[in-house]
């Protein structure tokens, strides 16, 4: 984000510090607020929706609300004025300079593990959307995640039954800031009776979200897309998730995929017990997988059993929440 984004970044969050006053805007400019990850600090907040309304062509209107709301703002000011701009040749017409006799850089596995910077301020945002689930009142503990709708999915053998999930809450939030320190954690509680669908076949449970006294699950903290999705063996899959009921945290070491059905995803992305339920990422952030166990398959080419993680494939489960 350039220096005159940033600056519209802190002038939007000092004049628009709360959620409502946030919400507001968004909306005038046509934003999705689903999409939004309301649990930040005002600061991250408004840079997630400066970013939204770029990608949207929405910014300049929304500058200009701010500056007819907020007349004489020097940041808006400077952003309407500022008609200089700095751009990078396109790429194929760049010249990379490298020594022909001794080229020291090169591409050491199967695939590139080069990444765009952006893919970790996407995966932050993503984040948002996922949760720990307390299961009753056992002491038991799951993932999982927000879509569309307010609507929990996890896995069947954390929530088995409406009666189980009545008494179980959420946690959004539950997860250390930049200085080490906890985050304020939002509870909900969730609703069967509105809306409770489970298969122990394909091991999911989609579960209605109860409003808390701030509102929507989904104005709070987002919603992860499902769609159908194409994983291939050797591919990368990234795991967000709550480790034996631990704070948030995200496997991106060695996260290679193994086996790659219609049915079943197969990879060395670490988990632990409390991590089913959890979204399992590709490179691009699409779900690709619902993570529901580990396991110790016969492996031939080590002439022996090979710990394995697995997640069921989401289109199984885009195709029974139909």
């Amino acid at each position: 984000m350039d220096e005159n984004l940033i600056r519209l970044q802190y002038a939007f969050s000092r004049l628009y510090p709360i959620y409502e006053e946030q919400s507001r805007m968004a909306k005038l400019i046509g934003l999705n607020v689903g999409n939004i990850s309301w649990g930040n600090k005002p600061v991250v907040v408004w840079s997630i929706i400066i970013d939204q309304a770029r990608n949207a062509g929405q910014l300049d209107n929304l500058v200009d609300i701010g500056l007819e709301e907020n007349p004489g703002t020097a940041e808006f000011l400077a952003y309407k004025n500022n008609t200089q701009s700095v751009s990078m040749p396109p790429a194929e017409s760049r010249t990379v300079v490298a020594d022909d006799k001794k080229v020291f850089e090169k591409l050491t596995g199967k695939q590139s593990t080069l990444l765009p910077i952006a893919f970790l301020e996407k995966g932050l945002n993503m984040a948002a959307s996922v949760c720990l689930v307390n299961v009753g009142t056992t002491g038991e503990v799951g993932t999982g995640f927000l879509i569309d709708g307010n609507i929990l999915i996890t896995n069947n053998h954390v929530l088995k039954t409406p009666e189980i999930a009545a008494a179980s809450t959420c946690w959004f939030n539950y997860q250390d800031n930049l200085s080490g320190n906890e985050r304020k954690v939002v509870e909900f509680k969730l609703a069967p009776d509105d809306f409770f669908k489970t298969s122990q076949e394909f091991d999911f449970t989609a579960v209605k979200v109860k409003d808390n006294e701030f509102g929507t699950a989904n104005e709070q903290f987002g919603a992860l897309e499902l769609k159908n999705t194409v994983v291939k063996k050797d591919e990368f899959v990234n795991i967000i998730q709550h480790p034996a009921g631990q704070k948030k945290q995200i496997a991106l070491y060695h996260n290679i995929v193994t086996l790659a059905e219609s049915g079943i995803v197969q990879y060395l992305t670490d988990t632990l017990p409390g991590a089913s339920g959890s979204p399992v990422f590709n490179s691009d952030w699409e779900i690709v997988a619902l993570h529901h166990a580990g396991k110790y398959i016969q492996s031939p080419e080590l002439n022996g059993p090979k710990a394995y993680n697995e997640g069921i494939n989401i289109n199984r489960i885009i195709e029974a929440l139909k």
